[in-house]
């Protein structure tokens, strides 16, 4: 039997492709750093403003389930230079020992070079994590460095490989504790502006600040135009006595260039 589609939903549809074959075609501007945990080396050109912003529920150890609204705000400075403002943001979490608070907030920088195709693209990025002011439940209040550094390289079949080594040092005015990281995402762009995304990564434990972590993390995105990317995804955890699985969603915006050709 042949498929009928009313008038409305045929013209819905037809929308809905065009937009996502002009996402396609369009040169990218918009690079996101999520929803994976390793983010690409790439900068977007000078003058253009980025915003990020997600939602990510998590099932930790004990049923024990923190929600949160994570957000990144990038600005490019030059060709190679970024500055960056961001947070794991508005958290929430149930259970025996309750949180209600807004996370650290991380000021910084991130510089990249630019490679070619027998070089990756590097980068490396500095970031100073200070508290949030107020009393706040469950919240464990320290300013923290984190330092990440970044490799972007094509392989073949058009997949992308974004490599990251970084190390966050929590609590620098007082007992520091480093946790050392690695993530390995790899991402092929698809038909009518999708890209699909698969990655490991693992945290080192840095108690009490951090817990060890390790996951492996699947997630699709939707380029609907130049300047706006919509994802989501799942990660199941490797160390359940810590975390489960996750769950995410969110959006990338990118404006038009604030200065420069």
């Amino acid at each position: 039997m042949a498929c009928i589609i009313p008038m409305r939903r045929r013209a819905l549809l037809t929308v809905v492709l065009l937009a996502a074959r002009a996402g396609a075609e369009e040169p990218k501007s918009l690079l996101p750093c999520r929803p994976t945990i390793a983010c690409t080396a790439e900068l977007a050109p000078e003058g253009t403003l980025q915003l990020e912003l997600g939602y990510l529920r998590r099932a930790l150890a004990g049923g024990v389930t923190q929600e949160s609204i994570p957000f990144l705000a990038k600005l490019a400075l030059a060709d190679w230079l970024e500055a960056q403002v961001s947070s794991n943001g508005y958290t929430v979490s149930d259970g025996p020992a309750p949180a209600r608070f807004h996370d650290n907030l991380q000021l910084g920088f991130k510089a990249s070079r630019k490679g070619g195709t027998a070089f990756p693209t590097v980068g490396a990025s500095l970031q100073l994590a200070v508290p949030t002011p107020g009393r706040q439940l469950g919240y464990l209040k320290a300013t923290d460095a984190l330092v990440t550094g970044y490799l972007t390289y094509m392989l073949p079949a058009n997949v992308e490989a974004d490599m990251n080594l970084g190390a966050n040092v929590f609590h620098i005015e007082g007992s520091a504790q480093t946790q050392p990281w690695a993530a390995l995402a790899l991402s092929r762009d698809l038909p009518l502006g999708l890209t699909a995304m698969a990655e490991g990564y693992r945290f080192g434990g840095a108690l009490p600040y951090a817990q060890r972590d390790a996951g492996l993390l699947a997630a699709l995105s939707w380029t609907a135009t130049s300047w706006l990317v919509i994802d989501a995804g799942g990660d199941a955890g490797l160390f359940p006595r810590s975390r489960r699985f996750s769950i995410f969603c969110g959006l990338s915006l990118a404006s038009r260039k604030l200065w420069g050709g």
